[in-house]
């Protein structure tokens, strides 16, 4: 699937404060690895 069928969306600040918890819990739990979370919508 290509991403041209994805459009990416602008998230609110508390969805965006959700997302940075859930990276900051992952690269925590594996520090060896950087950890970058997209978040999309399809259109």
């Amino acid at each position: 699937m290509s991403m041209e069928n994805y459009q990416f969306s602008k998230l609110s600040q508390t969805e965006l404060a959700e997302i940075k918890k859930i990276e900051d819990k992952i690269n925590q739990d594996h520090p060896d690895k950087e950890v970058i979370l997209l978040a999309y919508n399809k259109k």
